[in-house]
């Protein structure tokens, strides 16, 4: 009987099918694959330090900067300005002890508050002191010579510019002043050289007070007066 006959399919073991037991998980599914596009794609970067035959580097953007580049020619002429000159000097009269103490510019040195002294001379000039073997030359200012108005006595200041005492010392009976003229290249140079105290603990040191040709015979005779 046909119906009763078993069926073939039914009685063969399927040798393809898995456990259902296994412990093997299902393969990753493989990656979308990229979108076709018509345009050329953007090359990867070149590594640092390596050249590209195949693009051109960009040019600057604006507000940047770039690099300096190496000439072999001559140097530029901004960079020949900026470099001093090796064969030039300073030829100031501060280096020149005959110089004369104004250099031919006369400045107003205003006058300090003082009612109790009178001012017997005022001239422009410069206090040159003996020190170490050699006469060192300090700058230039107006000098007063005053004379206390109760106890009559006297000294000599020098201020610069600003009012800044330079030079204080005291004029007294039995001082000696001695009137020097030097003849230079630049003309003549007038000293009036004295020893005077400047500081107690150093006793008696030399000065000399350089002025104008036309102004050393008023001063000498001044301080010649003061100590007569």
């Amino acid at each position: 009987n046909e119906n009763d006959a078993p069926s073939s399919t039914s009685a063969v073991p399927n040798n393809n099918s898995q456990p259902v037991s296994s412990s093997w998980a299902a393969p990753a599914p493989p990656p979308a694959a990229k979108p076709f596009s018509f345009g050329a794609s953007a090359p990867p970067p070149a590594p640092a330090g390596m050249f590209s035959f195949t693009s051109k580097p960009a040019a600057p953007s604006a507000g940047t900067t770039s690099a300096p580049s190496f000439s072999f020619g001559a140097p530029s002429s901004s960079a020949s300005n900026a470099a001093p000159s090796m064969g030039t000097s300073s030829n100031s009269n501060n280096d020149d002890p005959t110089s004369n103490p104004d250099n031919g510019k006369v400045e107003k040195v205003e006058q300090e508050e003082n009612t109790e002294e009178e001012i017997l001379q005022e001239v422009r000039a410069k206090h040159i002191k003996f020190e170490n073997g050699s006469w060192k030359k300090y700058g230039a200012g107006v000098l007063r010579l005053y004379r206390h108005k109760s106890n009559s006595k006297c000294r000599m200041v020098i201020r610069n510019e600003i009012g800044k005492v330079q030079f204080n010392v005291g004029v007294s009976k039995g001082m000696k002043f001695d009137k020097v003229i030097k003849d230079t290249k630049k003309g003549k140079c007038c000293f009036v050289k004295f020893f005077a105290v400047e500081d107690a603990s150093k006793g008696l040191e030399s000065f000399m007070l350089q002025v104008k040709p036309d102004c050393v015979d008023k001063l000498h005779s001044t301080l010649e007066g003061i100590v007569a």
